[in-house]
């Protein structure tokens, strides 16, 4: 577009400056690979291994919210964190 507006694809003319859209070569798509899990048991393996130790010491607050280990207070309604491992997660 001469007036450097960006519009929607539907668009024939531009919203701006109404200049017509000139004709255009059809969109590359670009591929995605649809699998998105891991692949192989070690895989598998380690992305456990990871969450598992982000979760180590991440704590609950009475308001629902999950908590890094290193919070002191709730990051949703600013309670301090409570002393006892009931609420912990590891």
């Amino acid at each position: 577009m001469k007036c450097k507006n960006v519009n929607f694809s539907f668009r024939k003319e531009c919203n701006k400056c109404g200049l017509p859209k000139k004709d255009e070569q059809p969109e590359k798509r670009i591929e995605r690979k649809t699998h998105s899990g891991p692949r192989t048991r070690h895989q598998r393996d380690q992305r456990l291994t990871r969450k598992q130790q982000l979760d180590k010491g991440t704590w609950r607050c009475s308001c629902g919210s999950r908590n890094f280990q290193s919070n002191k207070v709730c990051m949703m309604c600013k309670k301090t964190r409570p002393q006892d491992s009931r609420n912990r997660f590891s």
